[in-house]
């Protein structure tokens, strides 16, 4: 949090508190609900078909493909992320020239990954599909797109999916296949690995999104037998001895149309796809837990940080005020940075507690939060989370954590205030 928090009253914290009543509600299978339509009437719209939507990682924001006309002429948009919707969507400086669709970003944040028709240099004509490549650059700009490097075949890449190694994911036709359409994984290093029979059958699998860590996967599969009919989505998990079957996600779902597009927001929670059961293509998304078969990816470093920040911080200081619940999180060489001026003031975990003068009387109030990104190397990580009060963005807090020998905790933080 901010100066303000660091120092915050009573009534400040009231003000603030209330997130974790609000997400933790929102979690429980009592009040799932069915597949949702994204924004009817700003996003989904009549007479437009909208496409393989993606979350910004970094400020939220929707990104998806629309089009009219055809569906190899796409165009790709930008939402701004309003309260818990987003704001009408806008077209991307980069696209609206050429067929650009399938927007996916990279787990933290840097590049985004789509694919398009477009030329490969100035002067030469549009080819087929390619997937191309855009870095994120300061003031909240993006450079001039360029062709992925190291994953694109003379036959093409359609859909495509990375991971926090740097491996790409990539849904196929080169020969060699086992159908029409099939899933490669490109290692950082270029290797190119045909993924085994389990994923890859006779049938085409035309579309994928794979988790950061590359334990489990949603992917499209078109017309399997015993399938709702059209585009299914489906979930695999990597195992020791491989891949698992595709487990068919259910009618609730899918349809006998089609379902495609599929990607999970960066707190784990939500999942999104396109679907044309309503016969034009609109957003949809659902919580994870409420599917059928529901994602079992088992414990992991990232659910367990989520849940460290959730349950230590979010919970602790803005609805339980709990200074011990708080305490059980953090190291207790635990350190806040604030910047001031172009000094650092540096404020051990006790001289924080006191300052924030946690009374333990349970708070309410409206307040929203995300974990939007989690980074795990070894014993080591990095989380981002955003916090939101009355529908306004006010805070990003960014955590250090150490795995000790009894679990994750938080040993710094640093944050940005957006008042």
């Amino acid at each position: 949090m901010g100066i303000r928090l660091m120092v915050a009253s009573r009534h400040e914290i009231v003000r603030i508190c209330g997130v974790a009543a609000v997400a933790m509600m929102a979690l429980s299978p009592a009040t799932a609900q069915q597949p949702e339509i994204v924004a009817p009437g700003v996003i989904s719209l009549e007479g437009r078909n909208e496409t393989f939507p993606a979350i910004d990682p970094v400020d939220g924001s929707l990104w998806f493909s629309v089009y009219t006309d055809g569906f190899d002429r796409q165009t790709i948009m930008r939402a701004q992320r309003r309260g818990s919707s987003w704001s009408p969507g806008e077209v991307v400086g980069f696209s609206g020239t050429w067929g650009d669709r399938a927007p996916r970003f990279s787990p933290d944040g840097r590049r985004l990954y789509f694919t398009s028709n477009r030329p490969a240099g100035a002067g030469q004509a549009a080819t087929g599909f390619n997937i191309w490549v855009v870095e994120r650059i300061g003031g909240g700009g993006w450079a001039t797109p360029r062709l992925a490097p190291g994953v694109n075949a003379d036959d093409g890449h359609t859909i495509h999916s990375s991971a926090t190694t740097g491996a790409i994911y990539a849904a196929s036709n080169r020969p060699g296949g086992s159908g029409r359409s099939d899933i490669y994984r490109v290692g950082h290093d270029g290797a190119v690995e045909h993924l085994p029979r389990a994923i890859n059958d006779e049938n085409s699998q035309p579309d994928l999104w794979v988790s950061p860590d590359e334990r489990w996967m949603i992917l499209v599969v078109t017309d399997r037998p015993g399938g709702e009919g059209g585009d299914d989505l489906h979930v695999s998990y990597r195992r020791p001895d491989g891949w698992t079957a595709p487990a068919n996600l259910g009618p609730g779902i899918n349809s006998p149309e089609y379902e495609y597009g599929p990607t999970v927001s960066p707190d784990g929670r939500h999942l999104y796809f396109t679907s044309h059961v309503r016969g034009s293509a609109d957003l949809y998304r659902v919580e994870l837990a409420t599917l059928d078969p529901a994602p079992d990816v088992g414990p992991d470093d990232a659910s367990a940080i989520r849940r460290l920040i959730e349950d230590h911080y979010v919970s602790a200081v803005f609805a339980l005020r709990d200074e011990a619940a708080v305490r059980r999180g953090f190291h207790a060489d635990f350190q806040l940075f604030v910047r001031s001026d172009d000094g650092l003031l540096v404020v051990p975990l006790d001289a924080w507690l006191a300052r924030l003068e946690l009374d333990g009387i349970p708070s309410a109030g409206a307040i929203r939060h995300e974990v939007a990104f989690i980074d795990v190397t070894g014993d080591a990580a990095l989380a981002r989370t955003e916090l939101f009060v009355d529908g306004e963005h006010e805070y990003t807090d960014y955590f250090a954590l150490y795995r000790m020998h009894d679990g994750w905790r938080i040993v710094a933080k640093t944050f940005q205030s957006h008042d």
